[in-house]
């Protein structure tokens, strides 16, 4: 979860230095691929490149991109997924996903079909769950998985169809806690609303 804490202190970063660096991007960009070097930061450039991607998408740059290049977009999206198929079978780069992750949001963004699939309500409502998910789902892997293992060990061998069940459930339990969890999430971002509107002096006319 460290990754995820630092990330935000990423997208933290760039909200703040956006307006008063002229070159943010070329120096963010450049740090992203930066990060991709060493194995440790890949992760983290995952962040900056999802920041770049925003910014592009809020300029229209992706809805020109599906014009121009969107026929391309399944293409490129299969090459990618079958390359990262063929290194977790041989092997290698299994711990440099950044590389194989950055490439595919971005052709995803460039499909159309893709873009309009993920704005489905089950596509949306996952997103609404992503981040109570994040938070919840290690107290769940803690509590309820480690009782609902050692309960299952008292009737039934471990089997794999025993080990998957659990783990299906344990994500079922995590999403029905994320669920009951997401008004803690809607209550948190109107104070935090509201306490923006206090701090923020609007300019005299």
């Amino acid at each position: 979860m460290h990754y995820e804490l630092i990330g935000s202190y990423f997208v933290l970063f760039s909200c703040i230095s956006y307006k008063y660096i002229k070159t943010f991007w070329v120096i963010f960009i450049s740090l992203g691929i930066l990060l991709c070097i060493p194995k440790e930061g890949g992760l983290y450039s995952c962040f900056i490149f999802g920041c770049w991607f925003s910014y592009l998408r809020s300029l229209g740059f992706f809805e020109r991109a599906q014009d121009r290049w969107g026929k391309f977009a399944p293409v490129a999206l299969l090459v990618i997924a079958a390359a990262e198929g063929y290194c977790n079978w041989r092997g290698i780069l299994w711990d440099r996903k950044e590389l194989f992750a950055v490439p595919f949001v971005f052709a995803m963004w460039c499909s159309k079909p893709m873009c309009d699939f993920l704005k489905n309500s089950a596509s949306r409502m996952l997103g609404v769950l992503s981040f109570p998910v994040y938070l919840i789902q290690y107290p769940v892997i803690i509590t309820y998985l480690t009782w609902a293992v050692l309960t299952a060990t008292h009737f039934t061998p471990l089997t794999p169809i025993v080990v998957t069940a659990l783990g299906f459930s344990s994500i079922l339990m995590s999403y029905l806690a994320a669920a009951l969890f997401v008004p803690v999430e809607v209550f948190t971002k109107w104070v935090g609303d509201q306490t923006v509107g206090l701090l923020v002096v609007e300019p005299k006319k």
